[in-house]
């Protein structure tokens, strides 16, 4: 029998393209089946900190903090990781802040079991 997992697993790259750090966190693929896991208040908490006093960005944003930094850039996109979140993509020029940031998430307190699946939703439509 597969042992319940605390956190999922994490990888962290360096894109050539980007020239940046890359670092994932999957709550669905990055732990054994039948488990998925989510980002808890906590976990989403420290993730927002993170983003506000260290150089780390959502993936597919760019950090402000840098000088000469082109005021044409876009500074981030779409939403910050909230409680529930099965997929955290975030990046850096930084891999000390991204390696930090993944030993702060790598703890049971920031994830929890998820509480809704595909499954969940369609019963509950398939009800009404």
């Amino acid at each position: 029998m597969t042992k319940k997992p605390q956190y999922p697993k994490h990888e962290i790259w360096f894109d050539e393209e980007s020239k940046k750090y890359l670092m994932v966190f999957d709550g669905l693929d990055g732990v054994p089946v039948p488990y998925k896991l989510e980002l808890s208040e906590i976990g989403a908490e420290t993730i927002k900190t993170a983003l506000v006093n260290t150089p780390i960005h959502l993936a597919m944003g760019n950090f402000w903090g840098y000088k000469n930094f082109p005021d044409d850039e876009v500074l981030v996109n779409c939403e910050l990781p909230e409680q529930e979140s099965c997929h955290i993509y975030l990046a850096s020029y930084d891999l000390s802040a991204l390696t930090a940031l993944a030993k702060m998430l790598a703890v049971p307190i920031c994830w929890q079991e998820r509480k809704y699946s595909l499954n969940t939703i369609k019963s509950t439509k398939t009800n009404d």
